[in-house]
């Protein structure tokens, strides 16, 4: 389920501060393209990334374990996500969703030189900092988790939590990469206007619909058309279709 926008569940998130720059965003037409911020931060991009071939030299770049994990994923030899904003209800970390369980985190990880301790972490749900692209705010997303791990390593603490996320990043990656040329270079479908991608949700931008009182609506058969073609090709995935009127076709993802 989704929280209130209003709803603070660890004091030091600044989420107020954050809504009001994404809305300086949105209004410059540009919204997707904050979604590359958290992989940014915590995999700095050494150059050009290479093929999947060069997955684990592309890992052993990254000087952090989030890094490190976030690298392998994005190449689909993890099935993660992108590190992301979490919280426990009381205090804020980062941490990666996973669709297995801890062992070939490990297993990957120590082809690349990096052995952290591993400890479990009883928790039965943890809360996901997950950006709603139709109104251009941050919301807490209240996830289940499965099972969850603290990972130690070089002075550094990570958290990997087991949940039925819809798809890894590396799928995200390929999606993100797949709808774009179908959408913005071939149009397949007509005024899709943005695509990007954040955790295991897929957003798209049409111009088709209405704006009353500066919020935005798309049409429901333009929804329901853009939803058809993508589960068709990518299965049951989360896709939100949000208004973006007269915008410049843009690109956008988290580590992309």
């Amino acid at each position: 389920m989704y929280l209130s926008q209003h709803t603070q569940p660890a004091q030091d998130v600044k989420v107020r501060r954050v809504r009001g720059a994404l809305r300086v965003i949105a209004a410059l037409g540009v919204v997707v393209a904050i979604v590359v911020f958290a992989l940014f931060l915590l995999v700095a991009q050494p150059g050009e990334a290479p093929g999947t071939s060069g997955a684990y030299q592309y890992a052993k770049l990254h000087v952090t374990l989030y890094g490190k994990m976030a690298a392998l994923s994005h190449h689909d030899v993890l099935k993660t996500t992108e590190p992301l904003t979490c919280s426990d209800g009381v205090q804020n970390f980062t941490c990666l969703l996973s669709k297995t369980d801890i062992t070939p985190v490990l297993r990957e990880l120590r082809k690349i030189d990096a052995a952290p301790e591993v400890s479990p972490v009883a928790r039965r749900w943890v809360l996901v900092l997950d950006f709603n692209y139709t109104d251009g705010t941050w919301r807490w997303r209240n996830v289940t988790v499965v099972r969850g791990w603290e990972l130690k390593w070089n002075n550094q603490t990570a958290y990997v939590f087991q949940a039925q996320i819809k798809k890894s990043l590396g799928e995200m990656v390929k999606i993100n990469d797949e709808l774009s040329e179908a959408f913005l270079i071939r149009r397949e479908l007509k005024n899709i206007t943005a695509v990007a991608v954040y955790a295991d949700k897929i957003a798209i931008g049409t111009s088709n619909g209405t704006a009353t009182n500066g919020k935005g609506k798309p049409d429901h058969k333009t929804i329901e058309r853009i939803r058809e073609y993508i589960r068709k090709r990518y299965g049951d995935v989360i896709v939100e279709v949000y208004y973006t009127p007269g915008a410049t076709p843009v690109i956008g993802m988290a580590g992309g």
